[in-house]
């Protein structure tokens, strides 16, 4: 675990989740059929429903294993905060590649405590942005890293650098805290 930003309060944790090649294979089949089924599973509708969207897959238990390690991190991170029973360990998904993607700052203010983002598959120079009293912080992460931040964080993902896929697994904690109570030693 490396503090990006003490100021920011971005927790990275690089080789968070290996996956092999093989394996990779049949992820990206997961990704990939959500994609096409992002409609069915619970996302429609705006520019955020064509690159952002609910991961659903009940033969495959790639992404609960994900969540409960981004849960585990975080519980080891913070302490012993309380999970809220409003709480989703539902994954998402961002997806960009070339002129397709969205750059607009956003916050999970609404749905979450505790934010987590893991970079499963990105290429080299792909970056994230936060903004915090008008100071932009560009931050080029590793493929495989997680980021966690607090809810209250604006970020962006930045235009992909090459025109090959980028995928984002996007997670969220929400918690009976509030995040500067569980933020604080960070």
């Amino acid at each position: 675990m490396e503090i990006i930003s003490k100021k920011l309060k971005i927790v990275s944790i690089k080789n968070f989740y290996h996956v092999n090649f093989l394996y990779r294979l049949k992820v990206d089949y997961i990704i990939e059929k959500n994609y096409k089924n992002r409609s069915k599973n619970g996302y429609v509708g705006g520019m955020n429903g064509d690159f952002n969207y609910k991961i659903i897959n009940p033969n495959d238990k790639f992404f609960d294993k994900l969540y409960d390690r981004f849960l585990t991190y975080s519980k080891n991170i913070f302490g012993d905060f309380s999970v809220s029973s409003k709480n989703q360990t539902t994954c998402w998904c961002y997806r960009s590649i070339g002129e397709n993607y969205i750059l607009k700052y956003h916050d999970h203010k609404m749905t979450s405590t505790i934010n987590g983002v893991y970079y499963y598959k990105l290429n080299q120079g792909d970056s994230i942005s936060f903004l915090q009293d008008d100071e932009e912080f560009v931050y080029h992460p590793e493929q495989e890293e997680m980021l966690i931040f607090p809810n209250d964080l604006l970020h962006k993902p930045n235009k992909p650098t090459k025109d090959c896929y980028r995928y984002s697994i996007n997670m969220e904690i929400k918690t009976n805290e509030l995040s500067h109570q569980i933020f604080r030693e960070i």
